[in-house]
């Protein structure tokens, strides 16, 4: 990880602007963006492990990030794939000394940090701030909640679907994408071995569903997909 220093005015900027601190006066900001810092990740590169020490409030600003856990028997499990603009922790900060699960950057990505203790000062001195919090926290949990249950509830082909529409819709926006997780990753992340998922995405190009070139994914029949997950 790289401490981008010479970027320090533009994270600055990025506190004044964020919508995640509006309602914040002058003086709070100011405040904050003392605290604020940058940081530089590369592809695969570690930002912090379940168990570390929490120390910042974080917020992706550029890139994709993957939060994943270990059971018991050491078997990695993908919670969620956050996207620019993301808060990231939301789930553990106000509540744990230590993170339960790892951090690690799926692409090339920026983070914008914020020392956690200065926010906690703001948010004792100013409520609406805090219940905005308390809200960003809500929506991070339901959409984990959600997520795994209509993962959960789907078929292995329903599965894939989904993931597929998921990176098409949500994250990339566009038909087309680098696919940024390994077979394994995606196995990970919607409950299923490499081996279906390689089967899969194998049945789903033979079909004429997508096309696969190297990492490069295109959806062809989007429609199918979207049929696919809700029978599933």
């Amino acid at each position: 990880m790289k401490i981008a220093e010479s970027h320090k005015e533009e994270c600055k900027s990025c506190i004044y602007s964020s919508p995640l601190f509006d309602g914040l006066d002058e003086e709070e900001l100011a405040f904050l963006a003392k605290t604020s810092s940058q940081g530089f990740y590369r592809k695969s590169e570690v930002i912090f492990n379940e168990n570390d020490e929490i120390l910042r409030f974080c917020f992706l600003k550029l890139g994709l990030l993957k939060l994943s856990k270990k059971d018991e028997e050491g078997k990695c499990h993908i919670i969620n794939i956050a996207k620019p603009n993301d808060c990231i922790g939301l789930l553990s900060v106000f509540s744990n000394t230590h993170y339960k699960y790892s951090l690690t950057a799926l692409e090339d990505s920026i983070i914008y940090y914020v020392d956690l203790a200065a926010l906690k000062h703001v948010i004792s001195n100013n409520g609406k701030f805090g219940v905005k919090m308390l809200a960003r926290i809500s929506e991070a949990a339901d959409k984990v909640i959600t997520t795994t249950f209509e993962i959960n509830n789907k078929n292995l082909r329903g599965r894939i679907a989904y993931i597929l529409l998921d990176f098409t819709e949500n994250i990339y926006k566009k038909n087309s994408f680098e696919c940024p997780v390994s077979r394994k990753e995606m196995g990970q992340l919607i409950g299923m071995t490499t081996e279906n998922v390689i089967r899969i995405l194998s049945e789903f190009r033979k079909d004429g569903i997508i096309e696969i070139t190297g990492k490069t994914v295109k959806v062809l029949k989007a429609d199918f997909l979207h049929t696919l997950q809700r029978l599933a």
